[in-house]
């Protein structure tokens, strides 16, 4: 290849660089994921461990809570059995009965006690209760109940210091004043805590931790006093080493994955410069040459088994869409430029974007008309173009006066990547309506020249019958002489002279009907009739040919041409007739019908029939099943009987046996 494409000398390196960041990229979610995994373990297992302390500390004081309401229950009930409880066993038991008297006097010596008991008989809460209470460095554990003797709400206390055993085996035991808390005095841990509960209502007795710092945490028990004005933390220390062996496995892991991301990075590097970027590169120099040639338009092969197998395969199987549709191009431009139809191709503001050949034969244009507006170089009417731009003909035709041609224009609109265009065929129909016209006026010509003949059969029979009534008028005239007032003869000639008349009148009667050119409006069975009526003059009719009528009822009348009909139902009629002059059987079968939306006559013979094979050819110009020496014709009748059927929208059908006959079925629809 002559055109080496080359990508930029940057491009290798910023395709490692974007790896590498890739790379990196997720090695830092996986750090991160990592850490966070070993965050989450370290908090869950030292929480596991401080709320496991803390229980232990909950179980002790409440197991020297239960055993405190077990001897404030005993001596309750011994009162109330009106037991005699001695003083010195009450003391013993660290327990107090005070009256109601007492309490209300505050005649109590130890003011703690006289405090607590205003506090307790405040509440007035039944049954057996507990809270603690912190006397300067002593904090107790207090039961009661109120016993009612003689009507009088007595009070027994019990009341217990909390040893160090009770308070968890503390490593430190402070009492803090609420109110006049300084911070300076205490740890870090402990004045956040304090601060963040420092506006609760705080319960009486709290367990919680905190953790100072790596490693270390502190548990604790938090006595609150009555009125919340002092607390008393006893504290114990922990110190954990599972953060610092989560810690350091962290750091470890995360140093063997940095290792093998740094070697896995330089050789996925370099396997990608090697079977990558070098195939990328040949592949480009390849589409480049072919951007260059694209008549050389070839596929490209590449033995090596890879990820760019799918790449190159998608490739290929474009280049050959793109040869099949290049061979397609061809096709089309030859159909194109051969063709004896003139294509055009509009754009919205009416100029000549393409075109073909035939289009500057048919305008006789010597210049490329390419750009320029169509009504300024053809001689087509600016008004078939209208201003709103629906430029749609379909099958228009027109005379051109410039060019002496006819031609039939079809022009549609179309969308094309968003831009409206029009696209127009057009065809020289000159010559095409020169013969239609040279066959309407021989058509027309053969119609008139059929007619007078047909008229001209009948006058003849006319004529022929005249003569045997003017041959009795002549005979009994003879006679009248002989015996002129009493001759019966007479009378004979007066009927022979009415049956002349009578034929006279029917022949102008249809002379008439034949030469009206307007529509009429028409009763088939009066048509019928009239018709056959003619036919009676017709010698080989009347004396071999048997006719059998059957005439439907109330059938509707139906707008036509008289002449035009009657011409169809002779030339059908007149066939039938021919039919049967070798025939043995000589009949005809004649009815009208109403089928559908349609009215019409059957004419049916017992004639020689017609063969399959001609049947469909029987309407056409020229052809005949008779030797023109039988018919006296050019073959015109049925093709001139279909003409003038198709004009009333009608239709004709047609079977035949042979040696059986023929049946004609003519419809006209109702609404003609």
């Amino acid at each position: 290849m002559k055109n080496n494409y080359k990508l930029p000398k940057s491009l290798e390196n910023k395709y490692f660089l974007i790896y590498s960041f890739m790379t990196l990229f997720l090695f830092s979610i996986i750090i991160i994921l990592q850490f966070s995994i070993n965050r989450f373990l370290i908090y869950k297992n030292e929480s596991s461990i401080m709320l496991n302390l803390i229980e232990e500390k909950q179980d002790a004081l409440l197991k020297f809570v239960e055993s405190q309401k077990g001897i404030n229950n005993t001596i309750s009930l011994q009162i109330k059995e009106n037991q005699e409880i001695c003083p010195d066993s009450l003391a013993n038991n660290h327990c107090i009965l005070l009256t109601e008297e007492q309490i209300q006097k505050k005649d109590i010596e130890w003011d703690f006690l006289n405090n607590i008991s205003q506090y307790i008989y405040a509440q007035q809460k039944s049954g057996l209760n507990h809270f603690i209470a912190i006397d300067e460095s002593v904090i107790y554990s207090i039961t009661y109940q109120f016993i009612e003797q003689n009507y009088k709400n007595n009070l027994l206390l019990c009341i217990l210091p909390l040893s160090k055993k009770q308070l968890g085996a503390y490593d430190n035991l402070i009492f803090i004043e609420r109110k006049e808390y300084n911070e300076k005095k205490y740890p870090l841990w402990m004045n956040k805590y304090i601060k963040a509960n420092n506006k609760k209502q705080l319960s009486n007795i709290l367990y919680s931790y905190q953790k100072e710092k790596q490693g270390k945490f502190y548990y604790f028990t938090m006595f609150n006093n009555l009125h919340n004005d002092r607390s008393a933390l006893a504290i114990n220390e922990l110190t954990s080493d599972i953060d610092n062996f989560f810690t350091r496995t962290w750091i470890i892991m995360t140093a063997l994955l940095l290792v093998s991301l740094l070697v896995l990075i330089f050789t996925f590097g370099k396997w990608f410069s090697i079977q990558m970027l070098k195939p990328i590169k040949d592949l480009a120099n390849h589409m480049r040459y072919v951007a260059e040639n694209p008549t050389e338009l070839s596929e490209y092969n590449y033995d090596e088994k890879n990820e760019l197998q799918l790449i190159l395969k998608i490739y290929n199987e474009m280049v050959q869409s793109l040869q099949q549709y290049q061979y397609s191009l061809l096709q089309y431009k030859t159909l194109f430029d051969k063709a004896h139809l003139a294509f055009f191709w509009l754009n919205e503001e009416l100029q000549i974007k393409l075109f073909n050949p035939e289009f500057l034969r048919l305008f006789e244009l010597d210049e490329s008309p390419e750009n320029k507006i169509i009504t300024d170089i053809t001689p087509l009417r600016n008004d078939l173009f209208k201003s709103e731009k629906e430029y749609i003909f379909t099958d228009l035709e027109m005379w051109l006066e410039a060019l002496k041609k006819y031609i039939t224009i079809n022009l549609q609109k179309q969308e094309i990547n968003n831009q409206t265009v029009y696209i127009g065929i057009i065809g020289d129909i000159t010559t095409h309506r020169q013969l239609q016209e040279s066959k309407k006026s021989l058509e027309m010509e053969l119609i008139r020249i059929n007619r007078l003949a047909e008229l001209g059969k009948r006058i003849q029979g006319i004529v022929h019958n005249l003569n045997s009534p003017l041959n009795s008028i002549l005979g009994f005239a003879q006679f009248a002489k002989e015996d002129i007032p009493d001759n019966t003869d007479i009378d004979k000639i007066i009927s022979s002279a009415k049956t002349m008349s009578q034929t006279i009148k029917l022949l102008l009667l249809k002379i008439k009907k034949d030469s009206m050119a307007s529509p009429d409006l028409v009763d088939l069975n009066d048509f019928i009739t009239l018709e056959l009526a003619n036919y009676k003059h017709h010698l080989f009719f009347k004396n071999e040919v048997s006719l059998k009528t059957n005439l439907a009822d109330n059938l509707p009348k139906f707008l036509c041409t008289y002449g035009d009909l009657s011409q169809v139902f002779n030339i059908i009629f007149n066939n039938a007739i021919d039919a049967m002059e070798r025939a043995p059987r000589k009949e005809i079968a004649l009815k009208s019908f109403q089928e559908n939306n349609y009215i019409g006559f059957e004419i049916c013979d017992s004639g020689i029939g017609i063969k399959k094979d001609l049947l469909e050819r029987i309407f056409e110009v020229n052809f005949s099943t008779k030797t023109m020496s039988e018919s006296g014709g050019f073959g015109l009748g049925l093709a001139i009987a279909k003409a003038i059927i198709n004009k009333m929208n009608g239709k004709i059908e047609v079977e035949s046996e042979i040696d059986h006959g023929t049946c004609f079925r003519i419809f006209i629809p109702i609404g003609n």
